[in-house]
């Protein structure tokens, strides 16, 4: 029994976006830990006892920390805005320039 069946961790979290223009994150706990031990990422990523991680923004992910631990190397890459930000508008496809 993986420890999302086990103790009921299958939900998905909703964080605020802390940048205008970009809509907040989703985090589905369940995927995770089908296939992670809560221990990977609890205590010393995510604190749970606080219910909330001291410092955790965008900037720190992109450096490696939290989500960017695995999301740098591992997992799929931070670039993939969309996965975690469903919600977020497709940036414009701009034409290249027609020589005149």
């Amino acid at each position: 029994m993986n420890p999302s069946e086990k103790f009921g961790f299958d939900n998905t979290l909703e964080l605020a976006a802390e940048w205008s223009m970009v809509s907040g994150a989703v985090f589905p706990h369940g995927k995770h830990t089908a296939w992670l031990d809560c221990n990977d990422c609890h205590p010393h990523l995510f604190n749970i006892k606080r219910k909330f991680t001291e410092g955790f923004r965008m900037t720190s992910n992109l450096d490696g920390e939290y989500c960017g631990v695995c999301h740098t190397g591992v997992a799929f890459p931070m670039t993939d805005c969309k996965r975690c930000h469903p919600a977020m508008r497709s940036p414009p496809v701009y034409q290249e320039p027609v020589p005149r």
